[in-house]
């Protein structure tokens, strides 16, 4: 089935084409991106003014899983491993996440990431900014590289980095998920490219990272343009949707409306 998303400034992050009036997609792949009357379709969506851009990629937020679940075991209970994950995944897809490229060593994340938000998930084999400041250590110094690591997430003796110290604190307060983006973007605009047709390249996805005929249908959708705002606003955002080819993976009245029940649940045993 055709579906056309329109109604929206959609910010293709391709240079020779930025904006464009509406999406087409058909099984979750993208395959017109242009002028509305252009296109045939079988149902449309009316995204009401909204700001879409590519469905966000977040490769920073993986040091930090991996430094979780290092330290997780033995020090947390399952419930509490759990609980968690599922903060971190709902945190991500509410900063408009909609792929988690992971590494091998966060196996114990992947188990515990539980239904749909499972799906955010990427294996890839990418290396961040931290990882190559580590390995450039690790060839001039000679110390393991798994004690460089630890010395980064905080554990062991083997240096006196702490970056990841607080890494089993709530995701949401920790600022160690997603947030770390924001230490390496000069602009928002920077930070934008970085979460999409930067971090495609870097986990070498050629489907991802902006829209185009050919890509995945994944979009990461504003109520208001995080561009007209500085990087301390973008980073308070919260998305409005997230699509993943096609599918609808996070609504944020639905979160809201999750919310309420929980609180009321709680209120009433």
């Amino acid at each position: 089935m055709k579906t056309l998303y329109y109604n929206a400034v959609f910010h293709t992050m391709d240079p020779a084409h930025p904006h464009a009036e509406a999406v087409l997609c058909e099984d979750g792949i993208i395959t017109e991106v242009g002028s509305r009357g252009d296109m045939i379709y079988d149902e449309e969506t009316d995204l009401s003014g909204a700001h879409v851009f590519p469905g966000f990629i977040d490769v920073y937020t993986a040091p930090a899983i991996e430094a979780f679940c290092r330290k997780a075991p033995g020090e947390l209970s399952q419930d509490e491993v759990e609980n968690w994950c599922r903060q971190a995944a709902d945190y991500l897809l509410d900063k408009g996440v909609a792929v988690l490229p992971l590494r091998p060593g966060c196996e114990l994340f992947r188990r515990n990431v539980a239904g749909a938000n499972a799906s955010l998930i990427c294996d890839a084999d990418f290396r961040t900014d931290l990882d190559e400041v580590l390995e450039e250590e690790n060839s001039e110094s000679g110390d393991n590289m798994e004690d460089l690591l630890a010395a980064a997430y905080g554990f062991g003796s083997a240096g006196s980095g702490d970056y990841y110290a607080a890494i089993l604190d709530p995701p949401e307060s920790s600022n160690l998920v997603f947030m770390p983006l924001f230490d390496q973007a000069e602009s928002v605009a920077d930070a934008i490219r970085r979460l999409t047709c930067e971090a495609a390249e870097l986990i070498g996805k050629d489907d991802l990272g902006t829209l185009a005929k050919g890509k995945r249908a994944n979009f990461t959708i504003f109520d208001e343009d995080p561009l007209a705002g500085n990087l301390k606003n973008f980073s308070r955002m919260h998305a409005d949707k997230v699509i993943a080819e096609g599918n609808l993976l996070y609504d944020v009245e639905d979160s809201r409306m999750a919310e309420l029940y929980d609180m009321m649940l709680g209120q009433m045993f």
